[in-house]
């Protein structure tokens, strides 16, 4: 009987030691999630900002690198087509006028990126150019490759393994079109010559 009674008493304090310790855990949750709100801070265990775990207010991912890329696509896109403006409205006329002569070359000009070609070389092919394909029937879609050719040409970050590549595409894209083949060749050597003057420029240095 004795040794029953001992037995009851013990499972009666271990239950009262854990029922203790359980409100104790409970106390120390409490106050642990009092504290926080408090401070302003999450309580232990949460996720800040809910189940999207990102917290309210807080600013977006940073779209620097991407908003840069398409300003520079952008840029391409509008060079390009004013390279290829300038074609499209020489190519109507019986003969290309100094001032359409003059505002071709500024085009390509202003489309060069990085090493520029020299002013005097851009402007003799602009001149040449004019020239052959005034009064010819260049297809828009020739038309646009052609104006692609330059653009890539105009740039130094075109390998110079592929400027005869491109030098060849643009005297096809005359040839095709009508020009006669001592334009043509004219045209090719002015554009020799601006791959050449972009070689032998110094690259621009960057400002201290």
């Amino acid at each position: 009987m004795k040794i029953l009674l001992a037995a009851i008493l013990l499972v009666g304090l271990c239950l009262d030691a854990k029922a203790q310790g359980s409100q104790i855990i409970m106390k120390n949750k409490a106050k642990a999630t009092r504290d926080a709100n408090n401070n302003g801070a999450p309580p232990p265990g949460a996720r800040p900002g809910g189940a999207g775990g990102a917290a309210p207010g807080a600013a977006p991912a940073h779209t620097g690198p991407v908003a840069s890329a398409t300003s520079v696509t952008t840029t391409v896109t509008a060079s390009i087509a004013k390279i290829q403006a300038n074609i499209a409205t020489i190519k109507t006329k019986p003969e290309a006028s100094d001032e359409q002569k003059q505002k071709f070359g500024t085009d390509m000009l202003a489309a060069a990126a990085g090493v520029k070609p020299t002013e005097e070389a851009v402007r003799k092919l602009a001149d040449s150019l004019a020239t052959a394909i005034a009064n010819t029937k260049i297809a828009s879609g020739d038309q646009s490759k052609l104006a692609r050719d330059l653009y890539s040409l105009l740039n130094s970050s075109t390998s110079p393994a592929q400027v005869p590549a491109l030098i060849d595409d643009a005297k096809e894209i005359l040839l095709v079109a009508g020009v006669a083949k001592g334009a043509t060749q004219t045209v090719g050597k002015d554009l020799n010559a601006v791959a050449a003057s972009m070689q032998s420029t110094p690259a621009p240095t960057a400002a201290k």
